[in-house]
C-alpha cells in the first residue's frame, strides 16, 4: 500500500488520480482549495481506501505548511502535483493580464 498526495484533487484528472489510488487500496490525501465544493471527493473519503481530505491553496505557503502538519506523521511515497489555475484567455490584450497576474498562473501551475 502506498501513501499518495495529490494536489488539485476535487475535480478532473486529480479526482480520477484519487480514485484509482483509492480503489487499489492505498492511502490518499487529496489537497484541495475548497473541501466543500468537492462532494465528489468528500463522498470517496468515506468510501473504499483511505483518503484523507485537506483544504490548501497550493499559491498560499501558510495554508501548505498547516496541512504539513497533518501529515507529519506519514510517509509520502508519491506526490502528485496536479492543482493548476487558468486565466483569462486572450494573452495580454485582456484587460486585468497583467505581469501580477502571470506570476499568480505560474505560481500555481509551475512553482
Amino acid at each position: 500500500m502506498a501513501t499518495v498526495l495529490i494536489t488539485g484533487a476535487n475535480r478532473g484528472v486529480g479526482l480520477a488520480f484519487a480514485r484509482t489510488y483509492a480503489a487499489r487500496g492505498d492511502q490518499v490525501i487529496a489537497l484541495v482549495r475548497n473541501a466543500g465544493a468537492a462532494p465528489e471527493l468528500a463522498a470517496l473519503a468515506g468510501g473504499k481506501g483511505a483518503v484523507q481530505v485537506l483544504t490548501a491553496d497550493v499559491t498560499d505557503e501558510a495554508a501548505l505548511a498547516t496541512a504539513a502538519k497533518a501529515t507529519t506523521s506519514t510517509v509520502i511515497d508519491v506526490v502528485i502535483c496536479n492543482a493548476g489555475i487558468m486565466s483569462s484567455r486572450g494573452g495580454l490584450a485582456v484587460a486585468g493580464h497583467d505581469a501580477a497576474e502571470w506570476a499568480r498562473v505560474l505560481a500555481a501551475n509551475v512553482t
